[in-house]
C-alpha cells in the first residue's frame, strides 16, 4: 500500500464497511478537490493505521467496497446499469486490479462471505424486479449462480456458521418485506417472521454461532425492535427496554460471545450508543461526545469502533471501550480548525424546537443570519460535518439548521405534523422562530436556504411573511405536492402517497409556490441540476417564468443557476465547489434591512 499524502485533506467518508473479522475496513475518501480515493483501514488492538490507495483506474462515489480479512478488498464500479466487480490487492503499493466479473442489470450490491475464505456473494436485481443471487470466486473471474427469485431482496446476514444459510428480507409480489431465510445449496427459501399481513418483518443482525437474531416489524405502526433465539422454539420477544418511540434503536454489531447487541439511538441531532443484553433485558450506556454515528460499526474485544462525525469534525474513525478501560480516540480527522457549533432549543407555536447553530454566542446578532431548511420531508439536521455551513461560518454568516414539525429523530407525533399538511405546521414553525429572531434583532432581517423538501418550505416561508426575509435560496424545489405527483417518478408519487403530500390546506393560502410567488419580496437564488432524477428541473423553469411574468428582473431581483449534468445532488464537498461557492456569494451579498 501506498503511504497516505499528508497534504490531502478527507472531508468526507462513504461507504464505510469492515471486514468480516474486524481487521480492516475501507471505504471513499473525498478530498477538498472533490476526488474520490480509495481508504484502506488496518487494525492491532487499540490502534488503527490508514492508507490511500493509488489504483490503476478511478473510482467513483457511486461505487461499492467490500474488504475482506487478508487485506484485499473487492470494488463494485456502479456505472447506471453497468456494474463491474474488480479484486484490488494493495500488497505492492498501487493496488493490482482483476476484473472477475460484468453484470449488465440495474442493481447489483455485494455480501461477505461468513468467516474467512475465498468467496464472496453478489444479488443482481433485473428492471422486473427480480433477484439473482450469485457466488463471486476470488481465485478466478466468473460468477456462480446460486438461485433466483421472482422479488426484490433485501439485507443479508448469515445464520449458521457453515456459511449455506443466509438471512434476507423479501417483498414478495411487490408486497412488505418478510424476512427468510435462503439455503444456499438446495436454493430453498423458509420464511422466518410473518408479525401480520401488512407489515414489514425485517431480520436486522444474527449471530451464526449463538443463533441470536434481531428483528424489527412494524405491524404496530411504528417500528419496535425485537430479538429471537433461532431453534429454541421460543417465540420473538419485543421488549419494552428497546421500545424507544422517538428513535427507533439500530443494530450494528455483536460482541464476540453474540449475547451482546451495540445499538444505535438518534435522539434529535446526536447519536447515543447503547449495548443491550437479552439475556438480562438490560441496557447499558457509552459514553461518547455528541455527534454522529454514521451507521455501522465493528465489536473487537473490549473496543468499539465507528464512523463519527462532529460539526468541527469530518467523517472519521473513533475508537471507545465498551467498559471504559479505553479512552476516546478519532483517527483520520486531520489537523484543520474547523468553526463549531452548538444545540439550541428555539420557541415554536406547538413547543420547543431544535436547531444547530453557527456563529458562536453572539450569532443572534449577526451581520447576517440565515435560517437553513432540509431536505426530505422525513429527515433532519444531525449534529455532523457539514462543508456548506463550514463555509458559511468562515465567510462570517451565522446559520439556523432548524429541525421543524415533519423532523425525524423527535418521536411519532413531531414527523407526522405534517402528513397530509406539506407546508403547514413545519411552515408555521420557520415563521415564529423567524419572528422572534428579527424582534430580538431589531428588525434586522434574515436568510433563508433550503434545498429540496427545504427549498418548498423556504419558498413558501418567504411568500408567507415577506418582510421576515432580505434574500432565499432555493436548490432543486418543487413548486406544489400535486404538481411533483403529475411530474414526478413512481418513487416520488409513492413517497407523496405515503406522507399525504398532495392534500390541499387553505390556512394562510394555497401551498403552491407558483401561486404564492407574487408575494415575495426577498431576492432569490434557484438552483437545479437539469438531470434531476426527484424533482424535475421544470419546476425551477416554470417558477423563473413566472417571475419575469411578474416582472422581476434576472439578476437584480433573482438569479438562476442550472447546473449542466448534475442530478438531484447538485452539491460536492470539497472546498472547490462551484455551487456552494455561489450561495455564499449570494448570501454574503446581503445587507441589513428592517420591516417593510
Amino acid at each position: 500500500m501506498s503511504a497516505i499524502r499528508t497534504e490531502t485533506l478527507v472531508l468526507s467518508r462513504v461507504s464505510f464497511r469492515f471486514s468480516p473479522d474486524g481487521t480492516h475496513a475501507a471505504c471513499l475518501a473525498i478530498d477538498e478537490r472533490d476526488n474520490p480515493r480509495l481508504e484502506a483501514w488496518s487494525f492491532d488492538g487499540a490502534s488503527a493505521r490508514r492508507r490511500l490507495l493509488e489504483v490503476p483506474r478511478s473510482v467513483e462515489i457511486a461505487d461499492q467496497l467490500l474488504p475482506l480479512d487478508d487485506g484485499r478488498m473487492l470494488l463494485c464500479r456502479n456505472r447506471g446499469t453497468t456494474h463491474e466487480i474488480a479484486l484490488l490487492d494493495p500488497c505492492e503499493g498501487i493496488a493490482s486490479e482483476q476484473v472477475l466479473a460484468e453484470v449488465g442489470n440495474p442493481g447489483l450490491r455485494l455480501l461477505p462471505w461468513h468467516g474467512a475464505g475465498s468467496r464472496a456473494l453478489a444479488i443482481e436485481t433485473d428492471g422486473e424486479g427480480c433477484s439473482t443471487v450469485w457466488r463471486v470466486a476470488l481465485a478466478r473471474p466468473g460468477l456462480e449462480r446460486v438461485t433466483e427469485l421472482p422479488d426484490l431482496l433485501h439485507g443479508g446476514v448469515w445464520l449458521d456458521e457453515a456459511g449455506t444459510l443466509l438471512g434476507l428480507d423479501r417483498a414478495e409480489d411487490g408486497g412488505p418485506l418478510k424476512a427468510g431465510s435462503l439455503d444456499l445449496r438446495s436454493g430453498e427459501w423458509t420464511p422466518l417472521l410473518h408479525v401480520s399481513r401488512r407489515s414489514n418483518d425485517r431480520l436486522l443482525l444474527a449471530g451464526p454461532s449463538s443463533g441470536l437474531v434481531v428483528v424489527s416489524t412494524d405491524a404496530a405502526g411504528e417500528d419496535r425492535l425485537g430479538w429471537a433465539k433461532l431453534g429454541s422454539g421460543e417465540p420473538v420477544r419485543f421488549p419494552e427496554a428497546l421500545h424507544h418511540p422517538s428513535h427507533a434503536p439500530r443494530p450494528l454489531a455483536l460482541d464476540a460471545s453474540e449475547e451482546r447487541v451495540l445499538l444505535q439511538l438518534d435522539e434529535g441531532v446526536r447519536s447515543r450508543l447503547v449495548v443491550y443484553a437479552p439475556a438480562k433485558d438490560h441496557l447499558a450506556t457509552v459514553e461518547i461526545p455528541a455527534g454522529q454515528v454514521r451507521g455501522t460499526a465493528c465489536w473487537d474485544g473490549c473496543l468499539l469502533r465507528f464512523p463519527f462525525s462532529t460539526p468541527a469534525i469530518p467523517p472519521a474513525l473513533a475508537t471507545v471501550g465498551v467498559h471504559g478501560g479505553q479512552g476516546w480516540s478519532v483517527a483520520g480527522a486531520g489537523g484543520t480548525r474547523w468553526e463549531q457549533a452548538h444545540v439550541e432549543r428555539l420557541g415554536g407555536p406547538a413547543g420547543p424546537i431544535e436547531a444547530i447553530v453557527y456563529g458562536g454566542e453572539g450569532w443572534r446578532s449577526a451581520e447576517r443570519l440565515a435560517v437553513a431548511l432540509h431536505g426530505g420531508p422525513v429527515d433532519a439536521w444531525r449534529f455532523e460535518f457539514d462543508p456548506l455551513f463550514q463555509r458559511l461560518a468562515r465567510a462570517g454568516i451565522a446559520v439556523v439548521a432548524l429541525n421543524p414539525r415533519g423532523s425525524s429523530g423527535y418521536g411519532a407525533a413531531h414527523a407526522r405534523a405534517i402528513h397530509g399538511a406539506w407546508g403547514g405546521p413545519d411552515v408555521d414553525d420557520v415563521c415564529a422562530v423567524a419572528r422572534s429572531l428579527t424582534i430580538e434583532r431589531g428588525g434586522q432581517g434574515l436568510m433563508l436556504f433550503g434545498i429540496s423538501y427545504g427549498a418548498f418550505l423556504a419558498l413558501l416561508c418567504a411568500a408567507r411573511e415577506p418582510s421576515l426575509w432580505s434574500h432565499c435560496a432555493a436548490v432543486a424545489p418543487f413548486l406544489s405536492g400535486s404538481r411533483l405527483y403529475a411530474d414526478g417518478s413512481p418513487v416520488v408519487r409513492g413517497l407523496l402517497d405515503r406522507l399525504g403530500g398532495r392534500e390541499e390546506m387553505d390556512t394562510h393560502g394555497p401551498r403552491d409556490v407558483l401561486r404564492r410567488s407574487a408575494a415575495i419580496t426577498a431576492k432569490l437564488l434557484i438552483v437545479h441540476g437539469d438531470q434531476d432524477e426527484l424533482i424535475p428541473v421544470s419546476h425551477s423553469r416554470t417558477l423563473v417564468n413566472r417571475l419575469l411574468e411578474l416582472g422581476k428582473r434576472e439578476g437584480r431581483d433573482f438569479d438562476y443557476v442550472e447546473v449542466s449534468g448534475d442530478g438531484h445532488a447538485v452539491f460536492s464537498v470539497g472546498g472547490t465547489d462551484p455551487v456552494q461557492a455561489r450561495i455564499v456569494r449570494f448570501l454574503c451579498s446581503s445587507r441589513h434591512h428592517g420591516r417593510r
